[in-house]
């Protein structure tokens, strides 16, 4: 214990330097009135811009292996510095990914159907709280399925995990599904998919980009984040729908087989942080695309 005798008193004011005000840490929509835990959480997977870009692997929790993502370590490996998150189930996060990796992990907790199954809307909440603390996630996403004959049970889920994890600031991601009908989604579907998820207490809302992507932002209290969905047929579709999606009020992206099943991966993803983090165009995120491409290929 120190010496109280020599103790030194607390310096005036005028001996000290001006106070500074805190690091700027960005706006996150919706966030004004939460706690330490959950907003330090959130700035973790949300940079100071308040943009993102969340690399998902968690595609054989219902798919299997899948092209591209058959060894999910060396899928990563070069992709990991340019990702401000890492969805992935804890399946994979414990035999595939390095515990000293410095991207946030948000971690896939819900699942038990496949695309072999009757109905993949039918999932349970497949990951306890405590499993989330010990593996010391910054955020977990789980799916719903608006419109689906499990709507009931997939929302009661994510209100369930909700009432879970705000007791230990973990953030909620909601994934607004849609199984195999992709004719869901329209901005009317998803503004409405997107709007539940966040009353029902959801800090993200991951979802499709669609025709009016601003009528789905606008409507939604907590920020948006567009999906991949079916591969693209090239890269400057890909950097258009997310140009796009952004300007209409997307704060990032979680795009998976647009990024690994590309043929120059750290190529397109380098870029796409060029269109979030640095608001290049469709244009020249494709410019930049190419330089990349052929820096590595000569």
């Amino acid at each position: 214990m120190a010496d109280a005798d020599k103790l030194l008193e607390a310096r005036d004011t005028s001996e000290m330097p001006p106070e500074e005000a805190g690091a700027e840490t960005g706006w996150i929509k919706g966030a004004d009135n939460i706690g330490w835990g959950m907003k330090n959480r959130l700035s973790r997977v949300i940079k100071p811009d308040g943009h993102c870009q969340f690399l998902p692997i968690d595609h054989g929790y219902f798919q299997g292996p899948t092209r591209c993502l058959e060894r999910p370590q060396d899928t990563v490996r070069e992709l990991l510095p340019y990702a401000d998150g890492l969805f992935v189930t804890r399946g994979v996060l414990r035999a595939s990914i390095d515990p000293k990796i410095k991207t946030p992990i948000i971690l896939r907790v819900s699942g038990a159907t496949s695309v072999v199954g009757k109905d993949l809307a039918n999932e349970v909440i497949t990951t306890s709280v405590e499993e989330m603390i010990r593996l010391n996630v910054a955020a977990v996403g789980i799916s719903i399925f608006v419109g689906s004959d499990y709507e009931k049970e997939t929302l009661q889920n994510l209100a369930l995990l909700v009432d879970e994890c705000e007791d230990y600031g973990i953030p909620v991601m909601a994934v607004t599904a849609v199984g195999k009908e992709l004719d869901k989604r329209t901005s009317r579907f998803l503004a409405l998919s997107c709007r539940i998820a966040a009353e029902l207490g959801a800090r993200i809302v991951k979802t499709y980009y669609c025709e009016d992507f601003d009528k789905v932002a606008t409507g939604c209290p907590v920020p948006v984040v567009i999906a991949g969905g079916p591969k693209c047929e090239t890269e400057l579709e890909v950097f258009e729908f997310v140009y796009d999606g952004m300007q209409k009020g997307a704060i990032g992206v979680n795009l998976g087989r647009n990024v690994w099943q590309n043929p120059h991966p750290t190529a397109i993803m380098r870029a796409l942080n060029g269109v979030i983090h640095d608001n290049l165009t469709p244009k020249e995120a494709f410019e930049l695309f190419q330089d990349l491409k052929n820096k590595v290929s000569s």
